[in-house]
């Protein structure tokens, strides 16, 4: 069975949809984000084998291929990605890289791999021999950065790829008892936005067993029931999906101020109904306790912010603790998430000695949010 964190990520999510898509092969109904995210990566990939093609040629060339309203959308994204992100100061960097792994961690044909994946950028540097400071960076886009919980929803695609790149740095390099730290994360190209993630061996070693797991589950599935889930509103198969077959879910089109003023009501009226009906689930919740929606549940969680009150006192505590200044300094506007990811990579262990620089505050909040697979 040849996998990919998409594979694994859409049976995971609904087994309807991975039954049609990878089972039965049928076409999805493609949206704009996803006809324009493939343009924009096809156009990437013509562009980082041949840097000195004209930019503006290839796109005349590449434009007429997706409808105007797609391409007057994605092509200023793709010139700034031009502009901005086409150049490293890594000693090795490699664009669009596909790697692929048979089960035991081996280089293989793509078409007989158990694992494979797309990487977007490789980056990394030689020190005696090894690889160093290697980065991985997937880009994104997405309209809209998601929040802090829904990147780390996608750290299995991150996992995934830290484990691709692993072996592929053993293989190349002939290395043993390699285990680096591995800098991981997505840039939203529209935003000049980067979310970072710092994979360590425990990260990404065990992804191998997972989707020897994952094959293993997939091969003894004998019902492909549709899995109702916030992923619904993204799917290419609601058009033959069973629980959604009486549901509206072509595209809203605006030509008009009519239009625009008609779908702001619908907007304000669809919203009003989603605060009266949370209302009925935290009372519902109050009585038989969280609710199951699909792959998500609805109940009370408590989520803790961590504010930092005296930045100086900080940033000389990490000084002493031996991560480098340099590095500090460099981070525009630091918070407790990037101290964490300091700690990580150069080994800290902090054991709360910052805390009375730190304010935390619990909230208690009501809400969806995703439950572990059974899978």
């Amino acid at each position: 069975m040849k996998l990919s964190h998409s594979k694994v990520e859409l049976a995971d999510k609904c087994l309807y949809a991975y039954d049609l898509k990878y089972n039965k092969r049928l076409p999805q109904e493609p949206s704009d984000a996803l006809v324009g995210g493939i343009f924009f990566h096809e156009m990437a990939d013509v562009y980082t084998k041949d840097p000195s093609l004209d930019v503006d040629n290839l796109i005349h060339i590449k434009s007429g291929e997706i409808p105007v309203r797609i391409s007057a959308d994605i092509i200023p994204v793709f010139k700034r990605w031009v502009e901005l992100y086409t150049e490293s100061k890594s000693d090795i960097c490699i664009s669009e890289i596909s790697l692929a792994f048979d089960e035991f961690g081996v280089s293989c044909d793509w078409k007989e791999s158990f694992v494979r994946g797309r990487i977007d950028k490789l980056e990394y540097s030689i020190k005696d021999g090894i690889p160093i400071d290697i980065k991985i960076t997937d880009w994104k886009t997405n309209r809209n950065i998601p929040t802090a919980d829904q990147f780390i929803e996608q750290t299995f695609q991150l996992q995934t790829y830290g484990w691709l790149v692993w072996n592929y740095l053993v293989e190349k390099y002939e290395l043993t008892d390699f285990y680096p730290d591995i800098l991981i994360g997505n840039e939203y190209v529209r935003y000049n936005t980067r979310r970072d993630f710092l994979l360590t061996p425990d990260d990404y070693i065990p992804i191998q067993q997972i989707y020897v797991s994952k094959a293993d589950w997939l091969s003894k599935v004998e019902e492909y029931p549709a899995m109702v889930n916030t992923w619904c509103n993204f799917c290419g198969y609601k058009g033959l999906c069973p629980k959604f077959q009486n549901i509206d879910t072509s595209p809203y089109f605006i030509d008009s101020p009519d239009d625009a003023m008609s779908l702001s009501e619908r907007v304000y009226a669809t919203e009003m109904w989603l605060k009266d009906a949370k209302k009925v689930l935290k009372n519902l919740h109050s009585e038989y306790g969280a609710l199951n929606a699909g792959d998500k549940v609805f109940r009370n969680n408590i989520s803790t912010t961590k504010t930092i009150n005296d930045i100086d006192a900080v940033i000389d505590s990490l000084i002493d603790m031996g991560i480098p200044k340099d590095e500090i300094l460099s981070i525009r506007k630091i918070n407790t998430n990037d101290i964490t990811r300091l700690a990580k990579k150069y080994k800290v262990n902090i054991n709360g000695d910052l805390d009375p620089y730190i304010t935390k505050k619990d909230t208690q909040r009501f809400g969806f949010y995703k439950k572990e697979s059974d899978g």
